[in-house]
Protein backbone atom coordinates (compact mmCIF):
# COMPACT_ATOMS: atom_id res chain seq x y z
CA UNK A 1 0.00 0.00 0.00
CA UNK A 2 1.32 3.35 -1.19
CA UNK A 3 1.92 5.90 1.61
CA UNK A 4 0.01 9.20 0.88
CA UNK A 5 2.50 11.75 1.14
CA UNK A 6 5.31 9.54 -0.15
CA UNK A 7 5.40 11.72 -3.38
CA UNK A 8 5.81 15.30 -1.96
CA UNK A 9 9.30 14.09 -1.59
CA UNK A 10 10.16 13.67 -5.36
CA UNK A 11 8.95 17.43 -6.37
CA UNK A 12 11.78 19.27 -5.67
CA UNK A 13 14.48 20.40 -8.56
CA UNK A 14 12.11 18.91 -11.27
CA UNK A 15 11.93 20.55 -14.41
CA UNK A 16 9.43 20.42 -17.13
CA UNK A 17 10.96 18.40 -20.15
CA UNK A 18 8.18 16.35 -21.30
CA UNK A 19 5.83 19.08 -21.94
CA UNK A 20 8.00 21.97 -23.41
CA UNK A 21 6.24 21.67 -26.03
CA UNK A 22 2.56 23.05 -24.68
CA UNK A 23 2.47 26.83 -24.30
CA UNK A 24 -0.92 27.03 -23.83
CA UNK A 25 -4.19 25.78 -21.15
CA UNK A 26 -4.91 21.89 -21.63
CA UNK A 27 -7.56 19.37 -20.10
CA UNK A 28 -5.87 16.27 -19.07
CA UNK A 29 -6.48 13.39 -16.90
CA UNK A 30 -3.09 13.38 -15.43
CA UNK A 31 -0.71 15.67 -14.65
CA UNK A 32 2.84 14.90 -15.64
CA UNK A 33 6.66 16.90 -14.45
CA UNK A 34 9.57 15.68 -16.50
CA UNK A 35 8.10 12.20 -18.19
CA UNK A 36 4.28 11.36 -19.94
CA UNK A 37 2.08 8.81 -17.57
CA UNK A 38 2.90 5.57 -18.62
CA UNK A 39 -0.54 4.05 -17.94
CA UNK A 40 -3.05 6.53 -19.44
CA UNK A 41 -4.82 3.36 -20.80
CA UNK A 42 -4.52 0.88 -18.12
CA UNK A 43 -7.60 -0.94 -16.37
CA UNK A 44 -5.42 -1.25 -13.78
CA UNK A 45 -2.01 -0.95 -12.62
CA UNK A 46 0.28 -3.56 -13.88
CA UNK A 47 2.49 -4.30 -9.88
CA UNK A 48 -1.52 -4.89 -8.40
CA UNK A 49 -3.68 -7.80 -8.97
CA UNK A 50 -7.63 -6.69 -9.09
CA UNK A 51 -8.75 -9.82 -8.48
CA UNK A 52 -6.35 -10.58 -5.05
CA UNK A 53 -8.89 -11.74 -2.69
CA UNK A 54 -9.61 -9.55 0.37
CA UNK A 55 -9.79 -9.83 4.08
CA UNK A 56 -6.90 -10.80 6.85
CA UNK A 57 -5.26 -8.50 9.50
CA UNK A 58 -1.86 -6.52 8.59
CA UNK A 59 -0.30 -5.45 11.89
CA UNK A 60 2.80 -3.28 12.55
CA UNK A 61 4.59 -2.03 15.03
CA UNK A 62 5.26 1.64 15.68
CA UNK A 63 7.98 3.81 18.27
CA UNK A 64 7.22 5.81 20.75
CA UNK A 65 3.36 6.88 21.85
CA UNK A 66 0.44 9.17 20.13
CA UNK A 67 -2.30 11.24 21.36
CA UNK A 68 -3.63 13.19 17.73
CA UNK A 69 -5.15 12.16 14.16
CA UNK A 70 -5.18 15.13 12.84
CA UNK A 71 -1.25 14.89 11.42
CA UNK A 72 -1.89 17.87 9.48
CA UNK A 73 -1.99 20.67 12.84
CA UNK A 74 1.52 19.72 13.37
CA UNK A 75 0.80 19.22 17.27
CA UNK A 76 1.47 15.99 19.63
CA UNK A 77 2.46 12.91 18.58
CA UNK A 78 0.10 11.89 15.16
CA UNK A 79 -0.92 8.35 14.51
CA UNK A 80 0.81 5.93 12.00
CA UNK A 81 -1.21 5.10 9.08
CA UNK A 82 -3.90 7.82 9.54
CA UNK A 83 -3.31 9.05 5.79
CA UNK A 84 -5.07 5.87 5.02
CA UNK A 85 -8.09 7.99 6.10
CA UNK A 86 -8.05 10.22 3.17
CA UNK A 87 -7.80 10.92 -0.07
CA UNK A 88 -6.19 13.48 -2.52
CA UNK A 89 -6.99 15.06 -5.78
CA UNK A 90 -4.51 13.38 -7.54
CA UNK A 91 -2.42 10.63 -6.59
CA UNK A 92 0.64 8.72 -8.01
CA UNK A 93 1.81 5.42 -9.02
CA UNK A 94 4.09 3.30 -7.59
CA UNK A 95 6.72 3.18 -10.43
CA UNK A 96 6.67 6.54 -11.63
CA UNK A 97 8.27 10.14 -11.15
CA UNK A 98 6.26 13.06 -11.29
CA UNK A 99 3.14 11.95 -12.68
CA UNK A 100 -0.49 11.87 -10.85
CA UNK A 101 -2.95 10.32 -11.95
CA UNK A 102 -7.54 10.89 -11.30
CA UNK A 103 -8.55 10.06 -7.97
CA UNK A 104 -10.75 12.59 -6.30
CA UNK A 105 -10.58 14.59 -9.24
CA UNK A 106 -10.90 13.42 -12.37
CA UNK A 107 -9.27 15.79 -14.53
CA UNK A 108 -7.12 18.84 -14.69
CA UNK A 109 -6.63 22.23 -16.34
CA UNK A 110 -3.49 24.17 -16.44
CA UNK A 111 -0.80 25.83 -18.88
CA UNK A 112 2.58 23.65 -17.85
CA UNK A 113 4.85 26.37 -18.81
CA UNK A 114 2.89 29.43 -17.41
CA UNK A 115 1.38 27.86 -14.30
CA UNK A 116 -0.39 30.75 -12.88
CA UNK A 117 -3.73 28.76 -11.89
CA UNK A 118 -5.20 25.56 -12.06
CA UNK A 119 -8.43 23.83 -12.46
CA UNK A 120 -9.52 20.29 -10.80
CA UNK A 121 -12.70 18.97 -12.12
CA UNK A 122 -13.89 16.45 -9.28
CA UNK A 123 -15.68 13.20 -9.61
CA UNK A 124 -19.70 13.36 -8.92
CA UNK A 125 -19.07 10.24 -7.52
CA UNK A 126 -16.37 11.12 -4.73
CA UNK A 127 -17.72 10.18 -1.50
CA UNK A 128 -16.42 10.66 2.22
CA UNK A 129 -16.47 7.85 4.57
CA UNK A 130 -20.38 8.78 5.64
CA UNK A 131 -21.38 9.22 2.53
CA UNK A 132 -21.79 12.69 1.94
CA UNK A 133 -20.03 13.79 -1.53
CA UNK A 134 -16.94 15.64 -1.56
CA UNK A 135 -17.33 18.81 -2.92
CA UNK A 136 -15.23 22.04 -4.39
CA UNK A 137 -16.24 23.54 -0.99
CA UNK A 138 -14.25 20.70 0.64
CA UNK A 139 -11.25 21.19 -1.30
CA UNK A 140 -11.59 25.05 -0.48
CA UNK A 141 -11.81 24.33 3.11
CA UNK A 142 -8.94 22.11 3.15
CA UNK A 143 -6.60 24.71 1.74
CA UNK A 144 -8.14 27.55 3.41
CA UNK A 145 -7.28 25.46 6.78
CA UNK A 146 -3.81 24.31 5.50
CA UNK A 147 -2.99 28.25 4.52
CA UNK A 148 -3.95 29.08 8.60
CA UNK A 149 -4.11 26.42 10.61
CA UNK A 150 -1.67 23.55 9.87
CA UNK A 151 1.52 22.85 10.71
CA UNK A 152 4.23 26.23 9.66
CA UNK A 153 6.07 23.89 7.37
CA UNK A 154 3.24 23.25 4.94
CA UNK A 155 2.03 26.95 5.58
CA UNK A 156 5.39 27.60 3.90
CA UNK A 157 4.79 24.55 1.48
CA UNK A 158 2.16 26.44 0.12
CA UNK A 159 3.12 29.44 -0.16
CA UNK A 160 2.91 30.30 -3.20
CA UNK A 161 -1.33 29.81 -3.35
CA UNK A 162 -2.41 32.89 -3.32
CA UNK A 163 -6.40 31.59 -3.56
CA UNK A 164 -8.43 28.96 -3.40
CA UNK A 165 -12.16 29.64 -5.59
CA UNK A 166 -15.37 27.25 -5.98
CA UNK A 167 -16.52 27.40 -9.19
CA UNK A 168 -19.18 25.12 -8.87
CA UNK A 169 -19.66 21.85 -6.62
CA UNK A 170 -17.16 20.31 -9.29
CA UNK A 171 -14.84 22.46 -9.89
CA UNK A 172 -12.14 24.24 -8.13
CA UNK A 173 -9.78 26.71 -8.65
CA UNK A 174 -6.03 27.25 -7.39
CA UNK A 175 -4.44 30.78 -8.14
CA UNK A 176 -0.75 30.91 -7.99
CA UNK A 177 1.28 34.00 -6.90
CA UNK A 178 3.66 33.29 -9.33
CA UNK A 179 3.81 31.85 -13.18
CA UNK A 180 6.93 30.21 -13.02
CA UNK A 181 6.36 27.04 -10.34
CA UNK A 182 5.06 24.12 -12.25
CA UNK A 183 5.32 22.04 -9.53
CA UNK A 184 2.60 23.67 -7.70
CA UNK A 185 -0.41 21.52 -9.58
CA UNK A 186 1.41 18.18 -8.07
CA UNK A 187 1.68 20.30 -4.66
CA UNK A 188 -1.77 20.87 -4.04
CA UNK A 189 -3.42 17.58 -5.72
CA UNK A 190 -1.14 15.90 -3.43
CA UNK A 191 -2.58 16.92 0.08
CA UNK A 192 -5.49 15.28 1.64
CA UNK A 193 -8.71 16.46 1.27
CA UNK A 194 -11.11 17.05 4.73
CA UNK A 195 -14.68 17.33 4.53
CA UNK A 196 -16.04 20.62 5.77
CA UNK A 197 -19.26 19.47 7.53
CA UNK A 198 -16.99 17.19 9.64
CA UNK A 199 -15.25 20.42 10.87
CA UNK A 200 -18.12 23.12 11.43
CA UNK A 201 -17.94 22.60 15.42
CA UNK A 202 -14.57 21.10 15.91
CA UNK A 203 -11.21 23.24 16.20
CA UNK A 204 -8.75 22.03 13.65
CA UNK A 205 -5.19 22.93 15.65
CA UNK A 206 -6.89 20.97 18.47
CA UNK A 207 -4.78 17.84 19.55
CA UNK A 208 -7.43 15.18 19.53
CA UNK A 209 -8.36 11.29 19.11
CA UNK A 210 -12.28 12.07 18.06
CA UNK A 211 -12.48 10.15 14.80
CA UNK A 212 -11.66 12.27 11.04
CA UNK A 213 -13.87 11.54 8.06
CA UNK A 214 -12.18 11.10 4.95
CA UNK A 215 -12.69 9.79 2.11
CA UNK A 216 -9.91 7.31 2.09
CA UNK A 217 -9.84 3.16 2.07
CA UNK A 218 -9.80 2.88 5.92
CA UNK A 219 -11.93 4.25 8.76
CA UNK A 220 -10.91 4.05 12.18
CA UNK A 221 -12.05 0.81 13.93
CA UNK A 222 -10.60 1.16 17.43
CA UNK A 223 -8.08 3.48 19.56
CA UNK A 224 -6.32 2.09 22.69
CA UNK A 225 -4.74 5.86 23.30
CA UNK A 226 -0.96 6.04 23.26
CA UNK A 227 -0.71 1.80 22.53
CA UNK A 228 -2.58 1.05 19.59
CA UNK A 229 -4.75 2.09 17.09
CA UNK A 230 -6.80 -0.11 14.02
CA UNK A 231 -8.32 0.29 10.88
CA UNK A 232 -11.36 -1.52 8.84
CA UNK A 233 -11.85 -1.66 5.00
CA UNK A 234 -14.53 0.35 4.01
CA UNK A 235 -16.27 -1.58 1.79
CA UNK A 236 -18.10 0.78 -0.12
CA UNK A 237 -15.24 3.18 -0.66
CA UNK A 238 -16.11 4.97 -3.71
CA UNK A 239 -12.92 4.73 -5.35
CA UNK A 240 -12.07 0.67 -5.40
CA UNK A 241 -13.18 0.38 -9.06
CA UNK A 242 -10.31 3.18 -10.12
CA UNK A 243 -7.69 2.06 -12.24
CA UNK A 244 -5.26 3.46 -10.10
CA UNK A 245 -6.57 1.23 -6.81
CA UNK A 246 -7.71 -2.19 -8.04
CA UNK A 247 -6.14 -4.46 -6.26
CA UNK A 248 -5.06 -2.51 -3.21
CA UNK A 249 -6.20 -2.12 -0.20
CA UNK A 250 -6.92 -5.72 0.09
CA UNK A 251 -6.35 -6.31 4.46
CA UNK A 252 -9.87 -6.16 6.17
CA UNK A 253 -7.86 -4.81 9.35
CA UNK A 254 -4.92 -2.63 9.57
CA UNK A 255 -3.18 -1.98 13.27
CA UNK A 256 -0.29 -0.23 14.64
CA UNK A 257 1.07 -1.92 17.81
CA UNK A 258 3.01 0.88 19.95
CA UNK A 259 6.47 -0.20 21.75
CA UNK A 260 8.90 2.54 23.64
CA UNK A 261 12.08 1.30 21.34
CA UNK A 262 12.80 -0.81 18.60
CA UNK A 263 14.33 -3.89 20.60
CA UNK A 264 11.11 -4.14 22.75
CA UNK A 265 9.34 -3.88 19.86
CA UNK A 266 11.27 -6.90 18.37
CA UNK A 267 10.00 -8.77 21.61
CA UNK A 268 7.03 -8.48 20.80
CA UNK A 269 7.15 -9.52 16.88
CA UNK A 270 8.67 -12.93 18.84
CA UNK A 271 5.65 -13.56 20.57
CA UNK A 272 3.52 -12.70 17.76
CA UNK A 273 2.23 -9.58 18.83
CA UNK A 274 2.05 -8.05 15.56
CA UNK A 275 3.14 -10.09 11.91
CA UNK A 276 4.61 -7.76 9.74
CA UNK A 277 8.45 -6.56 10.95
CA UNK A 278 11.10 -4.18 8.62
CA UNK A 279 14.30 -5.52 10.29
CA UNK A 280 16.62 -2.34 9.42
CA UNK A 281 19.82 -3.48 11.25
CA UNK A 282 21.58 -5.70 9.62
CA UNK A 283 23.65 -7.77 12.39
CA UNK A 284 19.38 -9.05 14.24
CA UNK A 285 18.91 -10.18 10.63
CA UNK A 286 21.58 -12.35 10.25
CA UNK A 287 21.85 -13.22 13.66
CA UNK A 288 18.63 -12.84 15.66
CA UNK A 289 16.09 -14.87 13.45
CA UNK A 290 16.33 -18.40 15.18
CA UNK A 291 13.50 -18.13 17.38
CA UNK A 292 10.86 -20.72 17.85
CA UNK A 293 8.25 -19.31 15.52
CA UNK A 294 10.83 -19.09 13.14
CA UNK A 295 11.90 -22.52 13.27
CA UNK A 296 8.00 -23.67 13.19
CA UNK A 297 7.79 -22.14 10.01
CA UNK A 298 5.56 -19.42 11.45
CA UNK A 299 7.60 -16.27 10.92
CA UNK A 300 9.39 -16.43 7.41
CA UNK A 301 12.49 -14.15 6.77
CA UNK A 302 11.60 -12.17 3.55
CA UNK A 303 14.54 -10.23 2.02
CA UNK A 304 14.05 -8.64 -1.61
CA UNK A 305 15.51 -5.72 -4.31
CA UNK A 306 13.11 -3.26 -4.75
CA UNK A 307 12.68 -0.53 -7.58
CA UNK A 308 11.98 2.55 -5.84
CA UNK A 309 13.65 5.30 -4.86
CA UNK A 310 16.08 5.11 -1.71
CA UNK A 311 17.20 7.87 0.91
CA UNK A 312 20.50 8.49 1.32
CA UNK A 313 22.94 8.02 3.82
CA UNK A 314 26.08 10.52 4.12
CA UNK A 315 28.87 12.22 5.83
CA UNK A 316 27.72 15.80 3.87
CA UNK A 317 30.41 18.20 3.60
CA UNK A 318 29.72 21.87 3.83
CA UNK A 319 31.52 23.08 0.11
CA UNK A 320 31.42 26.60 1.28
CA UNK A 321 34.12 26.29 3.44
CA UNK A 322 38.03 25.58 2.64
CA UNK A 323 39.63 22.89 2.68
CA UNK A 324 35.92 21.20 1.25
CA UNK A 325 35.13 23.61 -1.59
CA UNK A 326 38.69 21.34 -3.13
CA UNK A 327 37.06 18.55 -5.43
CA UNK A 328 40.84 17.18 -4.80
CA UNK A 329 40.43 17.07 -1.27
CA UNK A 330 36.63 15.65 -1.36
CA UNK A 331 38.42 12.97 -3.30
CA UNK A 332 40.65 12.37 -1.32
CA UNK A 333 38.09 11.66 1.42
CA UNK A 334 36.18 9.52 -0.68
CA UNK A 335 39.09 7.08 -1.11
CA UNK A 336 39.70 7.54 2.07
CA UNK A 337 36.51 5.63 3.24
CA UNK A 338 36.49 1.80 2.92
CA UNK A 339 32.81 0.98 2.54
CA UNK A 340 33.79 -2.34 1.42
CA UNK A 341 35.70 -3.37 5.25
CA UNK A 342 32.96 -1.50 6.98
CA UNK A 343 30.13 -3.77 5.35
CA UNK A 344 32.14 -6.93 6.04
CA UNK A 345 32.77 -6.10 9.57
CA UNK A 346 30.06 -3.96 10.42
CA UNK A 347 26.77 -4.66 8.65
CA UNK A 348 27.12 -8.43 7.82
CA UNK A 349 27.54 -8.06 4.00
CA UNK A 350 23.90 -6.31 3.91
CA UNK A 351 24.12 -3.37 2.32
CA UNK A 352 24.93 -1.95 -0.97
CA UNK A 353 26.63 1.33 -1.97
CA UNK A 354 24.68 3.79 -3.40
CA UNK A 355 26.13 5.39 -6.89
CA UNK A 356 23.31 8.33 -6.92
CA UNK A 357 21.30 10.52 -5.00
CA UNK A 358 18.17 9.61 -6.73
CA UNK A 359 19.08 5.78 -7.02
CA UNK A 360 16.26 3.31 -8.51
CA UNK A 361 14.58 6.41 -10.41
CA UNK A 362 14.67 8.24 -14.24
CA UNK A 363 16.63 11.22 -12.08
CA UNK A 364 19.61 8.90 -11.52
CA UNK A 365 22.61 9.10 -13.86
CA UNK A 366 23.44 5.31 -15.56
CA UNK A 367 26.56 4.81 -18.09
CA UNK A 368 27.75 7.55 -19.91
CA UNK A 369 26.21 10.45 -21.76
CA UNK A 370 24.19 9.48 -24.14
CA UNK A 371 23.90 11.81 -27.96
CA UNK A 372 20.88 13.39 -26.64
CA UNK A 373 22.60 14.02 -23.46
CA UNK A 374 25.86 15.25 -25.18
CA UNK A 375 23.79 17.67 -26.86
CA UNK A 376 22.45 19.17 -23.81
CA UNK A 377 26.11 18.81 -21.84
CA UNK A 378 28.35 19.93 -24.74
CA UNK A 379 27.77 23.81 -23.98
CA UNK A 380 28.08 23.10 -20.52
CA UNK A 381 31.33 21.23 -20.24
CA UNK A 382 33.42 24.53 -20.61
CA UNK A 383 32.48 25.64 -17.15
CA UNK A 384 33.59 22.45 -15.51
CA UNK A 385 36.96 22.05 -14.34
CA UNK A 386 38.66 18.66 -15.74
CA UNK A 387 37.67 16.61 -12.36
CA UNK A 388 34.58 17.52 -13.21
CA UNK A 389 34.15 17.28 -16.97
CA UNK A 390 35.74 13.43 -16.47
CA UNK A 391 33.53 12.71 -14.14
CA UNK A 392 30.04 13.75 -16.21
CA UNK A 393 31.71 11.69 -19.43
CA UNK A 394 32.22 8.41 -18.17
CA UNK A 395 30.39 5.94 -15.83
CA UNK A 396 31.67 7.31 -12.64
CA UNK A 397 31.72 4.47 -9.47
CA UNK A 398 33.27 5.04 -6.10
CA UNK A 399 36.32 3.55 -5.89
CA UNK A 400 36.33 0.06 -4.09
CA UNK A 401 38.75 -1.49 -1.71
CA UNK A 402 39.68 -5.32 -0.80
CA UNK A 403 37.45 -5.29 2.14
CA UNK A 404 41.15 -6.47 3.95
CA UNK A 405 40.57 -2.84 6.34
CA UNK A 406 43.67 -1.92 5.16
CA UNK A 407 42.61 0.24 2.28
CA UNK A 408 46.22 0.81 1.21
CA UNK A 409 45.64 1.50 -2.24
CA UNK A 410 42.96 3.68 -2.15
CA UNK A 411 44.74 5.74 0.81
CA UNK A 412 47.68 6.26 -1.89
CA UNK A 413 45.73 7.82 -4.41
CA UNK A 414 43.97 9.50 -2.10
CA UNK A 415 47.77 10.88 -0.78
CA UNK A 416 48.39 12.02 -4.32
CA UNK A 417 45.63 13.63 -4.94
CA UNK A 418 46.53 15.82 -1.84
CA UNK A 419 49.59 16.12 -3.10
CA UNK A 420 48.91 17.37 -6.60
CA UNK A 421 46.56 19.71 -4.55
CA UNK A 422 49.08 21.22 -2.77
CA UNK A 423 48.93 20.08 0.15
CA UNK A 424 51.99 18.63 2.57
CA UNK A 425 52.12 16.37 5.09
CA UNK A 426 54.73 16.78 8.22
CA UNK A 427 55.10 14.52 11.19
CA UNK A 428 52.12 12.53 10.45
CA UNK A 429 49.83 16.10 10.35
CA UNK A 430 48.30 17.14 6.80
CA UNK A 431 48.56 21.30 5.97
CA UNK A 432 46.55 23.25 3.53
CA UNK A 433 48.53 24.70 0.80
CA UNK A 434 48.97 27.85 2.86
CA UNK A 435 50.34 26.00 5.43
CA UNK A 436 47.59 25.15 8.01
CA UNK A 437 46.79 22.47 9.53
CA UNK A 438 43.90 20.50 8.10
CA UNK A 439 41.31 19.65 10.80
CA UNK A 440 37.79 17.86 10.42
CA UNK A 441 35.02 18.34 12.70
CA UNK A 442 32.41 15.68 12.08
CA UNK A 443 28.62 16.30 13.77
CA UNK A 444 26.58 13.20 14.30
CA UNK A 445 23.09 13.09 15.59
CA UNK A 446 23.52 9.06 17.28
CA UNK A 447 25.65 7.98 19.14
CA UNK A 448 25.73 4.90 17.39
CA UNK A 449 27.18 6.72 14.36
CA UNK A 450 30.55 6.40 16.28
CA UNK A 451 30.84 2.76 15.46
CA UNK A 452 30.72 3.73 11.82
CA UNK A 453 32.73 7.29 11.98
CA UNK A 454 35.93 6.28 14.13
CA UNK A 455 36.96 3.61 11.01
CA UNK A 456 37.12 6.45 8.50
CA UNK A 457 38.28 8.45 10.68
CA UNK A 458 41.25 5.89 11.46
CA UNK A 459 41.66 5.76 7.78
CA UNK A 460 41.88 9.79 7.44
CA UNK A 461 44.43 9.82 10.29
CA UNK A 462 46.71 7.59 7.94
Amino acid sequence: MQKLYSQLSLLVGLSVFSQAIFSAQQTTPYIAIHSKPKYLAMAAMPYANPNAPKGGVLSQAAQGTFDNLNSMNGKGNATEGVNYLFDTLMTQSLDEVGVLYPLLAEKVSYDPIKTQSVIFYLNPKARFSNGLPVTAEDVKFSFDTYQTKSNFGLQMYLADLAKTEVINPHQVKFTFKSSHNPKMPFVVASLPIYSKADWQKRDFTRISLQPIIGSGPYVVEKIDAGRSISYKRNPNYWAKDLPINKGRYNFDHLKYVYYRNWDIAFEGFKSGQYTLHEETNPKKWVTDYHFPAVKAGLVTQYKFRHHNPIATESYVFNTRRKPFNDIRFRQALTYAYDFEWQNKALFYGQYQRLQSYFENSDLAATGRPSNNEMAILKPLLPKLSPVMQKAVLTDWKYPVSDASGFNRQNLLIARQLLIQAGYKIKEGQLYTPEGKPVKIEFLIQQDGKQRTLMPFVRNLKN
